[in-house]
């Protein structure tokens, strides 16, 4: 995991606003899943789903990354 982080090379603003985007699609689709029921929509449900996880995995690195630079 430390190489992929390696291997992207991102100014610290950037990093920033690509965290900033990522806590909003996190957000956006934690929003849409409370209002979601997988009974009803499943499929909707699991794209949502999936951009959240997504987003927060996204998240993690993201800091991960700040984190590691000086």
């Amino acid at each position: 995991m430390w190489n992929v982080i390696r291997r992207i090379r991102m100014r610290r603003k950037q990093a920033v606003l690509c965290l900033l985007a990522a806590t909003l699609a996190f957000v956006l689709s934690a929003a849409m899943m409370s209002s979601l029921s997988f009974a009803q929509e499943p499929v909707l449900t699991v794209c949502w789903g999936v951009l959240m996880v997504w987003s927060l995995l996204v998240q993690l690195l993201l800091l991960a990354m700040l984190a590691k630079k000086p």
